[in-house]
This record gives C-alpha cells, sequence and structure tokens, in this order.
C-alpha cells in the first residue's frame, strides 16, 4: 500500500518534463549552440547544421562530473523519545560520469549523424536523513499506530540513456533541411528504509522500500539551418513529445 503512495499511476501524472540542455563541453562554456556549425555535438543542438559542414567524418566526446545539493524541508519537524527529526534532507551526491559521444558524416550535400546520451536524468541522490515523504506515512495509514518517525534513508537514481540518428540534406547553398529519431530508455531505481517509534511502548516499527522502473520512447526531430550571408547563420530544431509508459518492478517491501 506504501508503494501506490510513492509511485503513483500513470494516468495521474500524464505530463512531465525532465531534459538536459548540457550535453557539450562547447555548450557549457557559452551556453547557445543551437546556430553553431563548428562541431559534431550539433548533431544535438542544430541537426540540420550538419550538412552545413566541410566534407568529412566527425567526432566529439564530453564528460561532465557534477558536484550537486539537493534540499528538501518540512514546516514542522516531528521528533521521539528525544531524538529529532530532521526539517531538512540534503543530498550531496556527485553525478562523477555523464559522457556524450557525436558523429558526423558528410558528403557532398548530405549529412548522416548519431549520438548517444543521457537526455534527462543523469545521475542520483542520497539522502542519509531520508526524504518528507516518511514523514506522512503514519497519518496516511493510521492503522500502522501511533507512530512518529525516528530515522529513515533513502536513495534514488534516474537515468535516461539514448540514442539518435539524423540526415540532413543541404537543399540549397543558403538552407539545409534535417530529419531524424530518438531511442530513449528510461530507468529509475528507489531504495529507501524508515524506522518509527511507537509512542505506546518502547518499540520500533520498520518499513522498507526498494523498486525500480523502466520505460521506452521514440521522439520525432526535425530541423532547419539557414545561413543568408557570411556571418549570420539561423539555426532551429523542433522535437516531437515522448510518451514513456513506465512499469515498476517491486523488489522489496516491508
Amino acid at each position: 500500500m506504501f508503494m501506490a503512495l510513492l509511485f503513483p499511476a500513470a494516468d495521474s501524472w500524464p505530463v512531465s518534463i525532465d531534459y538536459l540542455n548540457n550535453q557539450s563541453a562547447d555548450w557549457m562554456r557559452t551556453l547557445s549552440r543551437n546556430a553553431a556549425l563548428d562541431s559534431a555535438d550539433i548533431v544535438f543542438f542544430n541537426p540540420a547544421g550538419t550538412a552545413m559542414m566541410k566534407d568529412g567524418f566527425y567526432f566529439n566526446f564530453n564528460n561532465q562530473t557534477l558536484f550537486k545539493t539537493f534540499k528538501l524541508s518540512v514546516a514542522n519537524p516531528t521528533s521521539a523519545g528525544g531524538i529529532a527529526n530532521p526539517g531538512r534532507y540534503t543530498s550531496d551526491e556527485p553525478t562523477l560520469f555523464l559522457p556524450t559521444m557525436f558523429f558526423v558524416y558528410r558528403k557532398n550535400d548530405l549529412a548522416l549523424s548519431s549520438s548517444l546520451l543521457s537526455v534527462a536524468g543523469g545521475g542520483g541522490a542520497d539522502y542519509k536523513d531520508g526524504v518528507p515523504f516518511f514523514m506522512v506515512l503514519p497519518a496516511a495509514y493510521p492503522a500502522l499506530g501511533d507512530l512518529v518517525p525516528y530515522s529513515s534513508s533513502f536513495i534514488g537514481v534516474s537515468m535516461f540513456p539514448s540514442f539518435t540518428i539524423n540526415a540532413a540534406y543541404r537543399v540549397l547553398p543558403f538552407l539545409s533541411l534535417s530529419a531524424g529519431g530518438r531511442y530513449i530508455y528510461g530507468y529509475k531505481y528507489y531504495n529507501g528504509k524508515a524506522m518509527f517509534y511507537n509512542s505506546a511502548g518502547p518499540t520500533l516499527t520498520r518499513v522498507a522500500i526498494k523498486a525500480s522502473k523502466t520505460a521506452h520512447g521514440f521522439t520525432g526531430i526535425f530541423g532547419i539551418d539557414i545561413n543568408p550571408v557570411r556571418d549570420l547563420n539561423i539555426g532551429a530544431r523542433y522535437e516531437t513529445e515522448t510518451y514513456m509508459r513506465w512499469e515498476t518492478d517491486q523488489k522489496k517491501m516491508e
């Protein structure tokens, strides 16, 4: 029954936006690559622009190491047995390896390209003091008895690795068009546990949750690049919505 609260049915959350723009080192330097023509990472940012590059094979590899902090808070933290539950929950788990790879082959007016990257997610969180979710369990399920959160921990991972293929063609000296698709594999992992103090007696109750969620999706990608004069280039792309139907594998429930 706890799973229904932590993992609501897909129909109750029909829309979710999770997207990473930081897909290359050049983007991290400039924060804008949507009209670039100078490197293979434009497979992601300006796919139609690949047909404007010079003939040849291009390869681009990047890795990012992210040091990040997530913070959650509750307005009224509780306590039991003289042990106070934290009102703030913090995760400092770093993402050490977040790679991206881009490939382009351009010949005459045709460019074929592909990429391997995590289009969303890209890491995990480790809340050593748990998450506020555990605070509401006694209130949500009175049958558990008069319980007060005592200690908890929670680990979560979210990854969306993807593979993209793209074809671009220069139809005019100043105009190129592209079409492609991206396959996405979604993976989420949850591992949490909590101890509750029973105010009616000196006993502890344990709750543990361990589960993973997986999904598959496909995104259509269409682009246009216009280069009307030497020092002006305009690039744009459109990505369709990605429908992903999640399946939950409950590994442990106590």
